[in-house]
């Protein structure tokens, strides 16, 4: 295998990063045409021939193949070129103007998921240039729309083009590298994720004149089931993949509190003391129970007016296998009032099993994170959040979630904030990382 400079070839990757930084897709509208035309004009410079898949005039998807021996099933290197807005006033850089400074590249994406598509461009390239023979096809899958529920990307691909991202297993946005005090503490490798609900809640009441109160009062009502709701608490529940994390969790800091009870968090006397005492932490309580987190609250026209409806949006987050019927059921029983309507709509990620961690390509990801960053721990991870990856594991494709790039707590909190950014170095040795995956898995 060549000798990669990671460092020259990081500064690339950097380069590539910038100018599609550059191209606002902030969805909506998202408009990512301009982006996927600048991945395209990159690759055919080195003669390859990547597809425009456009479901509308000013959106696209678009898709590159590197043929291989056919030993095995085709890999997918998924990123989506569309990105949440911003607060521009509340930026200390241009959110669009991929400043660097001090060591790090700043912009809209840099994390959330341009860096991705961006430093899986490089890897291709760099096998491209290199003429580095492939074992399985290599895919380059840069999608629309993930931000908004993937309807014109990954949905649209997988109905109409399925065809040209027909593949056995994925690398997609979803984990985590943990910097922490300069080190790589561990590596959470998502394959899993919750499955998301929107809940809507009704209430009628009579309109009128608001100097006379009446009793049917829809805020009031309202107000009382969200109490109720809030006073629900959904049961605490374990899975392969928590159960995973927790052991993971139990080795890390294993003196600690929490490294105790994620040792015990299935012990026949004190488990359930340890799980109330784990579900104290935001994202612990998250993965261990169905979550339900109010997000809108509706109602009344003038401030003198009785209002004839209130309404309110939950955003809920089911584990996996968990049924949304017994759900709805569980939380009517919470609230108590036949009176209070309640209806649902499912969010893009689709109900699916996680994705094996016996999976050859977890497997590498896991061994390249020893390679890359000696002493790291490695597990799975459950996402709270969605991604693109569930569509696909619906479909049959293995996915399995990382962001490269090693990041402390308060850099993951710059996604979807202020000042997103990525280190010079932390890309260059999540480039390295991803290499070595790729050697394990595609080259032949």
């Amino acid at each position: 295998m060549p000798q990669i400079d990671f460092t020259k070839a990081g500064e690339e990757g950097i380069k590539i990063l910038s100018e599609v930084i550059r191209i606002n897709t902030v969805n909506p509208p998202g408009d990512e045409l301009a982006a996927a035309l600048s991945y395209k004009k990159l690759f055919e410079e080195v003669d390859l021939k990547p597809e425009l898949l456009k479901p509308s005039e000013a959106r696209a998807n678009l898709v590159v193949r590197l043929q291989g021996k056919g030993k095995a099933g085709p890999l997918i290197l998924l990123s989506h070129l569309d990105v949440v807005g911003v607060e521009r006033e509340k930026w200390k850089y241009d959110p669009f103007g991929a400043t660097v400074d001090d060591g790090f590249l700043y912009g809209r994406g840099a994390i959330d998921d341009k860096g991705m598509g961006a430093l899986f461009a490089e890897l291709v390239l760099l096998i491209v240039r290199h003429k580095i023979p492939l074992k399985r096809d290599l895919l380059f899958v840069a999608c629309a729309d993930e931000e908004a529920g993937g309807k014109l990307g990954i949905s649209w691909l997988i109905e109409n083009h399925r065809e040209k991202i027909f593949a056995e297993a994925a690398i997609n946005e979803g984990g985590r590298v943990k910097l922490n005090n300069g080190k790589v503490e561990y590596v959470a490798i998502q394959n899993a994720e919750k499955v998301p609900y929107h809940i809507h809640l009704k209430v009628r009441g009579t309109p009128g004149h608001a100097s006379i109160p009446l009793p049917d009062n829809a805020i009031f009502r309202l107000a009382k089931a969200l109490a109720k709701i809030e006073e629900y608490k959904t049961p605490l529940k374990l899975n392969d993949t928590t159960r995973a994390v927790f052991k993971g969790v139990a080795e890390l800091d294993p003196a600690s509190p929490t490294g105790f009870f994620a040792r015990n968090v299935e012990d026949p006397l004190i488990g359930a003391f340890a799980r109330e005492q784990l579900a104290k932490h935001p994202y612990f309580n998250s993965i261990l129970r169905n979550s339900i987190a109010p997000t809108i609250f509706k109602s009344g026209i003038r401030e003198n007016v009785l209002p004839s409806e209130a309404e309110a949006t939950l955003n809920c987050r089911l584990l996996p296998g968990e049924r949304i019927d017994e759900f709805i059921s569980e939380l009517k029983r919470a609230v108590g009032d036949d009176t209070v309507e309640i209806s649902f709509r499912q969010g893009k990620a689709a109900d699916v099993s996680p994705s094996p961690a016996s999976h050859e390509v977890f497997q590498a990801l896991a061994r390249s994170t020893i390679k890359t960053w000696p002493g790291a721990k490695v597990f799975p991870f459950m996402s709270t959040g969605a991604t693109d990856s569930a569509e696909l594991r619906a479909s049959g494709v293995a996915c399995f979630g990382i962001l490269p790039f090693p990041l402390t707590e308060a850099d993951e909190a710059r996604m979807h904030g202020h000042d997103e950014r990525v280190s010079l170095q932390g890309f260059a040795e999540g480039l390295a990382f991803m290499y070595r995956t790729l050697e394990e898995v595609v080259f032949a």
